[in-house]
């Protein structure tokens, strides 16, 4: 069972408080801590600075996975009407620019998981215990994590590898090679001090040996695409994946794939890279989070008059990031209509309305609509507490099925074909599918089906460098479901929307604030303070 976390109040050090972690960051509520010189020394100080870090791990969750999903072909920016979100109307259609919000968050929360990292790293110079030492290496975890989709989002980003003097502040540009060399010196120093997960059924939500080697795995695979595997990356991302792959204290998950994701699922084995949210009635609202209620269906289209009983915790939400045609007819295509894994992914309006009772409003025009619903992503009362806003669902940045897709995909490129084959069937089997024989192309289509709303498109377009062609005309027309006339109309076509451009969104762009305040940063190439 989950355990009630106390609030921390880490206001003198300039920390939020965490409601994520297990009893080992149980940490008893403080009161005056005194000046900042005098704190970190005692494993008490080293638990709840890591719990800063846990904190921050968590809230760049959400911002992470929504960028990722809607610059891509997966979904459309929904909502209630066009512009319900502008900043990710723009990054769907790529219109973005230097000044849009949702990217200044994603930046900024990025370098706070940096910076609290840095405290931890460099004020526990000296590790004279076991408690220090793991924090420690959690550090390191979150440091090159946060570098990992610096580079992955950002590309040229600046590298903070310790805590900045004030004559430091203005650090120039790196390259995303250079970021993810960063990432995989920290995340080795990680995984080399970490412990390895105990055993089968262990729910621990702090990092593991296995969970630091998969993301290294993952930013070794993400390089070598990078730089055309110019000093062997590929065959090192075998290696760090195969410590997680090959671990006996992971599974995948045996029960209905589309629950994964949702509360029933809390701390299964199939979770590598987990965050866990625990209520804590006494400061309830620092659960807020708009990780899942963006996906969730908008309340006011749906018509539940004729709701069947067993549906009826299903939860609404703001209606974004429904799923595509394209992605529909992806699944339809190598499952059929009937496939197992479409089924626990997508649903139809029709089986929306045979199945559960649900219809959509008579006379509506839903914007962003194609007639297709998201299931996996649904919303389900026992992932809420209260509101919609305040989930208590964990959390997941990494499930066992990526580590096997990573792993087939890093050996497919290092000519294993044995190895890419044995680890792609082991996805294919969870989802009822044939086995098939790995090739490149069968590797990526699986990640798209597999992680389907997991925030990871638009990373894999880029780095394998199909985005251009992919995600050319994304956002130039924008469709809806004609409620009655039970089909796809074009709500409106947009020239000006100039989808995804070769040579500038490969990256975003550095928001516009830290370019005028650093006369050392310079602007990704094609942005500016109005591009």
């Amino acid at each position: 069972m989950k355990k009630h976390i106390i609030f921390l109040s880490l206001a003198a050090l300039g920390f939020m408080g965490i409601t994520s972690c297990t009893d080992e960051l149980d940490i008893a509520k403080m009161g005056n801590m005194g000046a900042e010189e005098d704190f970190y020394q005692t494993d008490d100080d080293a638990e709840q600075a890591i719990a800063a870090c846990y904190k921050q791990y968590a809230d760049n969750w959400a911002l992470i996975t929504h960028c990722g999903d809607i610059m891509s072909d997966d979904v459309w920016c929904a909502g209630n009407s066009r512009s319900d979100d502008a900043s990710f109307e723009n990054m769907g259609a790529f219109t973005h620019s230097s000044t849009t919000s949702k990217i200044e968050n994603l930046f900024k929360g990025l370098y706070a998981q940096i910076y609290r990292a840095n405290l931890v790293i460099d004020k526990f110079e000296n590790v004279d215990t076991d408690v220090k030492k793991r924090d420690k290496a959690e550090a390191y975890f979150f440091r090159g994590m946060a570098h990992f989709y610096l580079g992955a989002f950002f590309g040229t980003a600046p590298i903070v590898d310790h805590l900045l003097t004030t004559d430091e502040y203005n650090q120039p540009n790196s390259t995303r090679a250079g970021l993810y060399e960063q990432a995989i010196s920290d995340l080795t120093q990680a995984a080399n001090d970490l412990k390895v997960k105990s055993a089968m059924g262990d729910n621990n939500t702090r990092i593991t040996k296995e969970a630091a080697s998969a993301l290294l795995g993952k930013v070794y695979l993400f390089l070598g695409d990078t730089n055309k595997n110019a000093n062997g990356e590929y065959s090192k991302a075998v290696s760090a994946l195969k410590v997680c792959a090959e671990s006996t204290s992971y599974k995948l998950y045996e029960g209905n794939i589309g629950d994964l994701g949702h509360a029933m699922c809390d701390y299964n084995d199939e979770y590598v890279l987990e965050v866990n949210r625990t209520p804590d009635m006494s400061n309830l609202f620092s659960l807020y989070s708009e990780a899942y209620v963006y996906y969730a269906w908008r309340q006011q289209l749906i018509d539940a008059t004729d709701q069947k009983a067993d549906y009826a915790a299903l939860c609404a939400g703001w209606g974004f990031m429904n799923p595509t045609s394209d992605i529909y007819n992806a699944f339809v295509k190598e499952e059929g209509v009937d496939g197992y894994r479409l089924n626990q992914s997508i649903i139809t309006t029709a089986q929306m309305e045979e199945n559960l009772g649900l219809k959509p409003v008579k006379g509506l025009v839903i914007h962003g609509n194609e007639g297709y619903w998201t299931w996996k992503r649904r919303g389900c009362a026992e992932d809420y507490v209260m509101l919609l806003g305040l989930p208590h669902a964990n959390f997941v940045y990494m499930r066992l099925a990526e580590v096997y897709l990573l792993l087939a995909e890093a050996a497919i490129k290092t000519n294993d074909e044995g190895t890419a084959t044995t680890y792609l069937n082991k996805v294919r089997q969870r989802a009822k599918l044939e086995p098939k024989s790995a090739t490149l192309d069968a590797i990526k289509l699986e990640r798209r089906l597999e992680l389907f709303q997991e925030g990871q498109r638009w990373f894999d377009l880029v780095r394998w460098g199909d985005a251009a062609n992919v995600l050319k005309d994304h956002g130039k027309v924008m469709y809806a479901w004609d409620v009655d006339a039970k089909k796809a109309v074009i709500e409106y076509q947009d020239p000006s929307s100039h989808g995804f451009i070769a040579g500038k969104h490969e990256v975003l762009p550095i928001p516009d604030t830290e370019v005028l305040m650093n006369d050392n940063l310079v602007q990704n190439p094609g942005y500016g303070s109005d591009n």
